[in-house]
């Protein structure tokens, strides 16, 4: 997939759940990206089969927790740090995935320890809104026969987005050509 200009000079949620597992191989994938705007991950059945299928997840969201679709890319004013939440409210982020496996009913400290990149992304997503919590809604799959749709709700974070501030300012670094000590 190739990152628009819009993306390619921010750090996106996405980035941040990348860059927060401090493999080497990621930073300099992400630096790749940045510097040529274009990502070597091309997709695969299973990012296509979520795309098709995050409308009916969205609609699920809105209906009972009203958060509108988005598309809109939030900056945290005065910073380069970017997220596009799936569903937005005035209060509220949504976050929408699907899965072959079933995570059963999720806490968010399960959804930390589970699934660590979601909660990064839903972290920095409400930091970058200033929202103080998301729905976290995924939709098992069998062979891509949908499953019901679960929701969780993540609150806030705060020691988990200063982490998350220190990676972004780490790569911010890195681009410029300082290694940070975890990565030597």
């Amino acid at each position: 997939m190739t990152h628009t200009r819009d993306r390619q000079n921010l750090i996106t949620a996405t980035d941040i759940a990348k860059l927060a597992t401090r493999r080497l191989n990621a930073w300099e994938d992400l630096r790749q990206t940045k510097l040529t705007g274009v990502s070597s991950f091309q997709g695969n059945v299973y990012t296509e089969h979520g795309i098709e299928r995050e409308p009916f997840i969205a609609a699920h969201v809105q209906t009972y927790f009203y958060l509108v679709p988005n598309s809109q890319i939030f900056v945290k004013p005065g910073t380069i740090h970017a997220a596009t939440p799936d569903g937005i409210s005035e209060s509220r982020n949504g976050e929408y995935k699907t899965t072959t496996t079933d995570w059963g009913f999720l806490e968010a400290s399960e959804l930390q320890k589970k699934k660590s990149a979601y909660y990064d992304q839903v972290q920095w997503a409400q930091y970058v809104r200033g929202v103080e919590e998301t729905i976290f809604a995924w939709e098992p799959h069998e062979s891509f026969s949908p499953l019901p749709i679960k929701t969780l709700l993540v609150p806030r974070d705060e020691s988990r987005i200063e982490f998350l501030q220190e990676i972004a300012d780490a790569f911010v670094d890195f681009m410029n050509g300082s290694w940070p000590s975890f990565l030597r």
